[in-house]
C-alpha cells in the first residue's frame, strides 16, 4: 500500500506553487535578457552615430583650413559636411616669422618677415541631436612677397 501512495504522488506532477515559482524565475530571466538587449542596441546606435560624426571631421577641418588660408582674419563660420552640421570659432595668434639662419644673413639674405599665424579652432558638430565639441590648432601663412 505504501508503494501505491508513493507512485500516486509521483504521477500527480507539479504543485501550483512550484509552477508559479518556475514562471517567476523564467519571467525574471526573460526580462533581464530583454533589458540587456535593449541597452546594447541603444549603445550600438549611439556608437554608429558617433562614428558617422567622426568620419566628417577630416573633411570639416579641410574646409576650415581653406577658409582660414583664404582669409586669416576670419573668426568663425558654419556649414554642413556629410549631413553633419558644424560651427566653428577661431582665435588667431600673432604673426610670427620663420627662424632666421645666421649663415644666410651673412651672405646678404634679409631676415624673414612675420607671415605665419597659429589659430586655436573650436568646432561644434551636430548629427541627429548628438553634439560633440573639438578643439585643435591650425597654421596659416601669408604668401611670400
Amino acid at each position: 500500500m505504501q508503494t501505491n501512495v508513493q507512485t500516486n504522488k509521483a504521477a500527480r506532477g507539479f504543485t501550483l506553487i512550484e509552477i508559479l515559482v518556475a514562471m517567476t524565475i523564467l519571467f525574471l530571466v526573460v526580462t533581464t535578457g530583454f533589458m540587456a538587449f535593449q541597452s546594447a542596441l541603444a549603445a550600438a546606435q549611439r556608437s554608429a552615430q558617433l562614428n558617422y560624426l567622426l568620419t566628417a571631421v577630416p573633411y570639416i577641418q579641410q574646409q576650415i583650413k581653406m577658409q582660414l588660408q583664404a582669409n586669416p582674419q576670419q573668426q568663425g563660420g558654419e556649414g554642413m559636411q556629410l549631413n553633419v552640421a558644424y560651427s566653428w570659432q577661431s582665435e588667431a595668434g600673432p604673426l610670427t616669422s620663420a627662424p632666421n639662419d645666421p649663415v644666410l644673413i651673412q651672405f646678404g639674405h634679409t631676415e624673414h618677415k612675420p607671415r605665419f599665424q597659429l589659430h586655436q579652432v573650436s568646432i561644434t558638430l551636430t548629427y541627429h541631436q548628438q553634439q560633440r565639441q573639438f578643439s585643435y590648432q591650425e597654421l596659416t601663412w601669408l604668401p611670400l612677397q
